[in-house]
């Protein structure tokens, strides 16, 4: 090409024009109150249930008995409420990454292309082209074609925190999403092992009933033989059938809540209606238990999910507020541009031109717009706030109220126990007693009766003391933690 010598300087200062960006980029993502671009990258253990739980998940042997660890992993892995909170997550995450953004340089590329008489496209394409003629008639400089291709760069050095405090918002937003995640955890292993529970109530209630039929099948064996001796009354014998009929429906109703609450469980862990669910003999919840109530609080202040959402929550209202009330501050930004122009009359790309300045400024009047924006986010900082203070009061209550209902099992586990026993040996004699004739038939079906109906109340407070202690786990936060065998 003509004018220009072969060997150009234009590799040498483009490669010094990026190493003065990436090095200005550096300064930039070491200040102070930064919020590292790439961190989104990496979240904090706090914010990762989704991965934790991906790790715990254990596959599963079709058809195999399950467990209460692997009913709650099964929950985990396969709800569709779960997924959708992981989904909110993952948006809160995206919205995270944008805000980060801010603190990098926008960079674009321009090419155009022009067909002109114009005197003064004349005058400039060629001047940036570095190819104006000697003598060149700017009234009348004719027809000239250009090429132009140009990179350019726009870096905000400062606009007084707003992009600090809103990346840090959209920080504790995600956290607060990570939070709602894990209370939907919580609340999903908690449904999950009560329907457990409440299967096994049914089948113990079954087993009571159960043992009540072979009591009275065994009655009315003796007294038909006694009836056919002629020590006995016919109307003996019809109303043991009535009882044994009574015994029968009772397993009837125990096996249909069983099945009831398989069928729930089989809702929560979303399994097809033909897939096989059995639960394995014994399952029984292993977790922790406070000593005191003000260790269980204390626990709940520093586990519950919902707890730390709301937390979350206000700091990210409060943040939004902070930054919309510095929207009247300027911002500063550094602009950077390089372009070469590309003459029909013969000059190239090989002398491009380069442009570097500082440039202030902010809006006079938008109409109302950041005054607006700014009474929202003091809006709804403050109604966060209330949430914040009325979710610790919820979780206080839901504390109080599993410590008291694990004390309220146990003393009628204790009562049940001894009502049992009574029961079993006032059956006893009252048995031996209607077979020697001196005690008629209805005062046996009053002790079988309250012989049933103190193991079916045992059964229930047993299982009612397994349920207030899973129900405890779940107000701490731990729930999902110590069914895996982990220890806080």
């Amino acid at each position: 090409m003509t004018g220009h010598a072969s060997t150009s300087p234009f590799p040498q200062r483009s490669s010094y024009f990026v190493a003065l960006v990436l090095a200005l980029a550096a300064c930039r993502a070491s200040e102070p109150g930064h919020v590292a671009a790439s961190s989104h990258s990496a979240p904090r253990a706090t914010t990762s249930s989704a991965d934790l739980q991906a790790q715990h998940v254990t596959p599963r042997v079709a058809g195999a008995p399950l467990t209460l660890a692997d009913v709650v992993e099964l929950a985990l892995a396969r709800n569709p409420d779960r997924e959708a909170a992981s989904a909110r997550v993952a948006a809160a995450s995206a919205v995270l990454a944008r805000a980060e953004a801010a603190f990098w340089p926008t960079v674009g590329v321009q090419g155009s292309w022009v067909r002109s008489d114009a005197p003064s496209s004349y005058l400039f394409k060629h001047i940036d082209g570095h190819a104006l003629p000697p003598g060149a008639d700017f009234n009348d400089p004719g027809w000239f074609g250009a090429t132009e291709l140009a990179v350019a760069a726009r870096w905000n050095l400062w606009n007084g925190g707003r992009d600090e405090a809103t990346a840090r918002a959209a920080r504790s937003e995600h956290e607060a999403r990570a939070g709602e995640l894990r209370a939907i955890d919580e609340q999903l292993a908690a449904h999950a092992v009560l329907a457990v529970v409440d299967a096994r109530v049914a089948r113990e209630l079954a087993s009571a009933a159960a043992a009540s039929i072979a009591t009275v099948e065994a009655q009315l064996d003796e007294t038909r033989a006694r009836v056919e001796r002629g020590a006995a009354l016919r109307s003996d014998v019809l109303s043991l059938e009535v009882r044994l009929a009574q015994a029968r429906e009772s397993v009837l109703r125990s096996e249909f809540g069983e099945k009831l609450a398989l069928a729930a469980l089989r809702r929560l862990l979303s399994l097809d209606p033909e897939e096989p669910l059995a639960l394995a003999t014994g399952v029984t919840a292993s977790t922790q238990e406070p000593a005191t109530i003000q260790q269980a609080l204390a626990q709940a202040y520093e586990h519950r999910p919902e707890l730390e959402s709301a937390r979350h929550a206000a700091d990210a209202a409060r943040l939004r507020a902070r930054a919309a009330a510095k929207a009247w501050l300027p911002r500063l930004d550094l602009e950077a541009r390089g372009w070469a122009d590309d003459l029909d009359s013969g000059a190239d790309f090989d002398d491009p031109n380069y442009q570097l300045g500082l440039s202030l400024g902010f809006d006079v009047f938008d109409g109302g717009a950041r005054a607006a924006a700014r009474r929202e986010a003091d809006a709804w900082a403050r109604a966060l706030e209330r949430a914040d203070a009325s979710a610790k009061r919820a979780i206080e209550f839901d504390v109080q109220q599993a410590w008291l209902a694990l004390e309220e099992a146990r003393a009628r586990l204790d009562v049940t126990r001894a009502a049992l026993a009574a029961s079993e040996e006032t059956l006893e004699l009252v048995g031996k007693q209607f077979q020697a004739g001196s005690v008629v038939v209805t005062r046996f079906l009053e002790a079988e009766s309250a012989r049933t109906q103190a193991k079916s109340s045992r059964a229930r407070a047993e299982l009612d003391v397994e349920r207030a202690r899973l129900e405890l786990a779940r107000a701490r936060g731990a729930l999902i933690a110590e069914l895996r065998g982990e220890r806080r």
